[in-house]
């Protein structure tokens, strides 16, 4: 490849003729012709040159001539990227297996899918704008019909379960697909009717709305991102409600032995552990200092027992200190069932960890806020109060007076279940 070459010298700037190359295995150049200094070319008329150049270059056998294409416009595009998804779906013969389910339907059912599928993954938006805008994509939707899509959705829902299991299947044979590992999170889809029915249901929606009508949907991926299957629930399902279901429906769906949840303080309430019990799934959550009983936050802040880790990604400068140990504890369920009020004991293990890179994040954060604060009581701002995070915990209202957080250095703790060890390998289940 040849190209023109700015050299910077003392004298001024020059231009050269350079040509790129490979030769063992390295990219080099090389100069096929000095063509002068840059200002001296641009008085002596480089435009001219160029011109001159351009119509030599037209004239050799071979060569096109070049066209002025500044006064050119464009009157339709198209859109053929989608090709390089069809290539993909072709290896999963998702036309063969679509095609089973097409006795219903009089249209190219395997052809009408993919085409919603196409709008779905590069251009979002209804049916009926996919419909009347169908034309955009080359060669693909010319006899799509609209009645044709909603259709297509009916058969859809009805063979979700045999198209999730054959694509299970599918990638099994492919790629090895295994469920060892599975993550779990739950989104929100909301309405702009407000006329709900038996699924869709007024809740609080991940877009933080409360006055329209949804659905929620749980999804579940293998550790590579590969959608194993997806369940919807009524729009003012709990987080943790969809999810004792899907569970239950993927062990016996997929005939999983073992299941180990796996997830952060948003769905660690005791009642969901001891759900998680019942339905014999372990659970490894993390937990809040604050909630545990006095004496074992004591135990948990207690440097004795604590082992050290070197090493990356544990420690990764010299005076850093990363630390943890081993806890057994009971956690006591207090709940009601049949109009009775039970108590019930978890055994569990602490997992405490202390890092002295955390815990200086955390000091720098806290002593912020408390300055912040300070400010508030100088300046005696009351409107500030109506913030309730951050810096408000620091302050001593009649709300909040015998709650006001005692500075302490960076633990954090996790809640494992205790049961035997499994004789399979677990799935563990990510929210």
């Amino acid at each position: 490849m040849t190209y023109v070459r700015k050299i910077k010298k003392k004298s001024g700037t020059y231009l050269a003729e350079v040509k790129s190359f490979r030769k063992d295995g390295k990219v080099k150049q090389k100069v096929v012709a000095n063509l002068g200094r840059a200002d001296v070319l641009a008085e002596n008329g480089l435009e001219n040159i160029i011109q001159a150049l351009s119509a030599y270059v037209n004239k050799q056998p071979g060569n096109s001539a070049l066209k002025d294409i500044s006064s050119m416009k464009e009157l339709a595009r198209v859109n053929y990227g989608y090709a390089a998804y069809k290539k993909l779906w072709s290896s999963f013969g998702l036309d063969e297996l679509l095609s089973d389910f097409a006795l219903k339907v009089e249209c190219d059912f395997p052809n009408t899918v993919f085409s919603m599928v196409i709008n779905r993954l590069l251009n979002p938006s209804s049916k009926l704008f996919h419909f009347n805008t169908k034309e955009k994509y080359y060669d693909l939707n010319k006899f799509l019909k609209l009645q044709d899509l909603y259709k297509a959705l009916d058969i859809l829902s009805e063979k979700k379960e045999e198209i999730e299991q054959k694509m299970f299947d599918k990638n099994v044979n492919l790629f090895n697909m295994e469920i060892d590992i599975v993550f779990y999170d739950v989104t929100t889809y909301y309405f702009e009717s407000q006329i709900g029915d038996e699924l869709r249901k007024q809740g609080y929606s991940k877009d933080c709305k409360v006055n329209d009508v949804q659905v929620v949907m749980g999804l579940l991926v293998d550790k590579e991102g590969r959608p194993i299957g997806y369940e919807l629930f009524k729009g003012n399902t709990s987080e943790s409600k969809t999810l004792i279901e899907t569970i239950k429906k993927l062990k016996k769906r997929f005939k999983v032995d073992k299941v180990v949840f796996v997830a952060d303080r948003g769905i660690n309430t005791k009642i969901n552990l001891k759900e998680f019990i019942d339905n014999d799934f372990d659970y490894i959550v993390s937990s809040k200092i604050r909630k545990l009983p006095q004496r074992t936050r004591e135990k948990v802040i207690n440097r004795e027992g604590y082992t050290s880790l070197t090493g990356a990604p544990f420690v990764k400068e010299k005076e850093d200190i990363f630390e943890y140990k081993v806890m057994d504890h009971v956690n006591v369920v207090k709940y009601e069932e049949s109009g009775k009020k039970c108590v019930a004991e978890l055994d569990e293990m602490l997992v405490c960890s202390y890092s002295s890179k955390r815990a200086k994040k955390d000091k720098r954060d806290r002593e912020r806020q408390i300055e912040k604060a300070n400010e508030i009581i100088q300046t005696n701002n009351k409107s500030a109060l109506s913030n309730k995070r951050g810096f408000r915990k620091y302050l001593e209202t009649p709300e909040n007076e015998d709650s006001l957080p005692v500075p302490t250095a960076r633990y954090m703790v996790f809640s494992l279940s205790r049961k035997p060890p499994p004789q399979r390998q677990p799935v563990m289940l990510s929210s």
